[in-house]
């Protein structure tokens, strides 16, 4: 298996000039996946800060992947097959359709894998962003993370995700969220205790739903639950 060692940041990156229509917003830093998923993602969200939608390209910068792990990357447009590394799409003026996602595919081997892609709009190339993600699988033996310290699990129940938690962590600013798989935020709550139980939605509708931990504005572990 190859070893990647790399910090957990999801970093932004300008380039020299600032004459870009968008902006992006996104607190994730790390983001985890557990060793049955099928694919784990994470995603940013992109601000349209003209009055017009305008064309914009993404490519792949750079790669470093777990030996046997795959990726695939959505723009606001689509969902990629694996393999794709660049496409052009419309950022639209409204709230919808502004997010944009990787997916790892971990094919139930440990490790992490960092991709980092390069975003800009087509009338100011220059004037690039890019953006890093960090994906970790983590086997619990052996290795000292922040999202092993802490615990959580959710369950069903009345069309709500109610998460159970056990925190290791004395921050001020600690929030449950829960997520579509669009990346679209349903619901979020503040909490106090490190111990117990919060709902998160109501009235969902059946099907998949992810929801994570923030710490800090960091997210630190992120789950999926079946309705």
């Amino acid at each position: 298996m190859k070893h990647i060692y790399t910090l957990f940041v999801l970093s932004i990156i300008c380039g020299s000039t600032f004459a870009q229509n968008f902006s992006v917003s996104a607190t994730d830093t790390t983001f985890y996946g557990e060793i049955d998923d099928s694919d784990f993602a994470a995603k940013f969200i992109l601000y349209n800060d003209s009055t017009d939608a305008f064309p914009m390209t993404w490519e792949v910068e750079s790669e470093a992947m777990q030996e046997g792990w795959d990726y695939s990357i959505c723009d606001p447009t689509e969902c990629h097959p694996i393999g794709a590394t660049t496409s052009v799409f419309n950022l639209p003026t409204t709230a919808t359709n502004r997010i944009m996602n990787i997916h790892y595919f971990p094919n139930e081997i440990y490790g992490e894998s960092t991709v980092e892609v390069k975003i800009w709009e087509n009338a100011y190339p220059d004037d690039f962003v890019i953006l890093q993600w960090t994906g970790v699988v983590s086997s619990s033996v052996g290795l000292n993370n922040e999202a092993l310290i802490h615990t959580m699990s959710a369950y069903a129940q009345n069309q709500a995700v109610n998460v159970q938690y056990s925190l290791a962590t004395e921050a001020d600013n600690i929030q449950f969220v829960l997520y579509d798989l669009t990346g679209k935020i349903i619901d979020q709550k503040q909490i106090i205790d490190t111990d117990g139980t919060t709902s998160l939605g109501a009235n969902l509708e059946s099907g998949i739903y992810v929801y994570s931990l923030l710490i800090d504005g960091k997210q630190v572990v992120s789950k999926k639950i079946a309705l």
